[in-house]
């Protein structure tokens, strides 16, 4: 009998699982290692518009560099966000990071950001997706409030341990699930980017931009769920300023 195929929520916890893995457990990177250099030089050298992904996992996007701390295959780079980047300055149009951020401590979070404020172009913007602690915490202060309660509903749903359909089970989930360490509110995030020196800073909603080359980036809905993904998901555009000054 062949075995039944994994479910979107299934793919998405063994995606966390191996980045958790590749994070607190010794990994057998050599060979991604070996590699990582030659191919960084071979994708700069055949775009004019380079894009990378940090915490790649599955997401492969035409036209990005896929990177991550345990490569699931041979299209992504192997890299440890904790860690100064492998790029020259000012080397990409664009980095985004989707839910990755609060998977490391938030000194290593800071320092990330001044990595990727550096290895952007002027003028080049940096998108992050990740757990919104305004959100997290609405599910106990608003615990009436009809989005929310719809949240706890799916979380408990999908990853109950016991059906309760509590706001305190989904908020501990946040903190203690998946090998979380820092998660940020919009002010804190905010701080951390202005701080790295980016100066325009803007709010988006999951899969949308202005920028053509940022829509439809975000596929964490696609093992969540849209419903749990647009309430818990921040994201982030924030621009490098230019040769002349901010944008």
């Amino acid at each position: 009998m062949e075995p039944a195929p994994k479910t979107g929520v299934r793919r998405f916890l063994s995606a966390l699982r191996r980045f958790q893995r590749g994070i607190t457990e010794p990994i057998r990177i050599g060979r991604h290692r070996a590699l990582t250099s030659s191919r960084i030089a071979a994708y700069l050298a055949g775009t004019k518009s380079p894009r990378l992904i940090l915490g790649s996992g599955v997401h492969r996007t035409a036209g990005w560099l896929a990177s991550d701390i345990a490569p699931t295959d041979g299209s992504a780079i192997y890299l440890d966000a904790r860690r100064r980047l492998p790029f020259a300055d000012d080397a990409f149009d664009y980095v985004f990071a989707e839910h990755m951020l609060e998977h490391i401590s938030y000194s290593s979070g800071a320092a990330l950001v001044r990595e990727i404020f550096r290895v952007l172009r002027p003028g080049g913007i940096f998108r992050v997706a990740t757990p919104d602690l305004g959100a997290v915490a609405r599910l106990i202060a608003e615990p009436n409030d009809a989005s929310a309660q719809q949240f706890i509903d799916v979380s408990s749903k999908l990853f109950g341990v016991d059906g309760a359909k509590r706001a305190s089970f989904a908020v501990n989930r946040f903190f203690y699930w998946w090998g979380h360490r820092f998660i940020y509110d919009q002010q804190t995030l905010e701080h951390v980017l202005r701080d790295a020196g980016f100066a325009q800073i803007d709010r988006r909603f999951p899969g949308q931009s202005p920028h053509e080359a940022l829509r439809k980036l975000e596929i964490h809905g696609d093992g969540v769920g849209e419903i749990m993904n647009n309430y818990e998901t921040m994201v982030l555009e924030a621009t490098k300023p230019s040769r002349n000054g901010p944008p």
